[in-house]
């Protein structure tokens, strides 16, 4: 294959040797390209060989390569969190239903209730002073039994010999201890009268209805505190008319049940014009009644519910 035509129509046309063979600075160029043709037209030939050629080719490989990669280089995306990786929400928990309770565990919870119940009442009801005995008798036993006490044998046989050192006094002596007793009465009422004075009548009120109602529950007697401030409760036609007649003279002897039937019959057999007498005393004691509670506990009177509430003290 002649340079000629290699120059026109061949491979080495692109190469445009006129304008390399003009330029000696690009010699080295044209030579580079020459070979790489050579090498293209015989594929036997085409081994790496060292030297000139090899050297300048694998620098602008090279310099290619990290141009490339420095300048086309793209910003790595960030990764997002993975899906499913977030906390999964908490499903609601299933109430597990309640267990019924048995007929002995409903028993027992009657029982803590009521003892519960109990509790909270007493805590209202309020405890009274401790009283000195006040007795002749038990006082004169209590002092000999002290002076026993420290004796050998039991409580039963210290006890009786208390006794027998009381039924041993002169009479000089047990009026000494009737003089305590009278005392130790006194002591007790003033103790109890300041007790009551420090609290309110509101708190009296309510320590009563407690112990009232303690008294349903616990089938015993709680009495009620004693505090003159206290507004009592209107009294009915009836409970009027019941009070006359209990103080005449001829139901005087007469007590319990009988009292109360022949007071009844005796009602029934009464007029209307006879109760009115009674009702317009009930009417005015009902209006003392209204008046008082506002004044001493500082709010209406309430209506009468039950019959319960009627003719007793607050």
């Amino acid at each position: 294959m002649s340079l000629r035509w290699a120059t026109r129509a061949g491979p080495l046309r692109p190469l445009r040797l006129g304008v390399a063979f003009s330029r000696p600075t690009s010699v080295i160029a044209v030579q580079n390209q020459l070979r790489r043709v050579c090498l293209a037209t015989k594929p036997r030939l085409a081994i790496p060989q060292a030297g000139s050629l090899s050297a300048p080719t694998s620098q602008r490989s090279r310099s290619f390569t990290t141009a490339t990669a420095t300048d086309g280089e793209t910003p790595k995306a960030k990764r997002g969190p993975k899906p499913g990786s977030g906390k999964k929400p908490k499903k609601a928990k299933a109430k597990k239903p309640k267990k019924r309770l048995t007929e002995k565990q409903k028993a027992a919870k009657e029982t803590r209730d009521r003892r519960a119940q109990i509790k909270e009442l007493k805590a209202i009801a309020l405890v009274p002073p401790k009283k000195l005995t006040a007795s002749a008798w038990p006082l004169a036993v209590k002092e000999q039994f002290q002076g026993v006490k420290s004796e050998p044998g039991t409580t039963v046989e210290k006890f009786s010999e208390a006794i027998a050192r009381v039924k041993g006094l002169s009479q000089d002596e047990y009026k000494k201890v009737e003089a305590q007793a009278e005392k130790n009465r006194a002591t007790n009422k003033a103790n109890y009268k300041a007790w009551v004075k420090s609290y309110t009548p509101n708190q009296i009120k309510d320590a009563n209805g407690a112990r009232r109602f303690l008294s349903r529950l616990l089938k015993k007697r709680v009495p009620p505190i004693e505090d003159d401030r206290l507004v009592k409760r209107p009294k009915t036609a009836y409970f009027i008319f019941m009070l006359e007649r209990k103080g005449g003279s001829d139901l005087k002897h007469k007590g319990g049940p009988e009292l109360t039937r022949i007071i009844g019959e005796e009602w029934g057999k009464l007029t209307e014009y006879e109760k009115e007498a009674y009702q317009k005393k009930q009417a005015e004691d009902r209006a003392r009644y209204e008046r008082e509670h506002l004044e001493v506990y500082g709010e209406p009177a309430p209506s009468l519910r039950s019959k319960e509430d009627v003719d007793s003290d607050e």
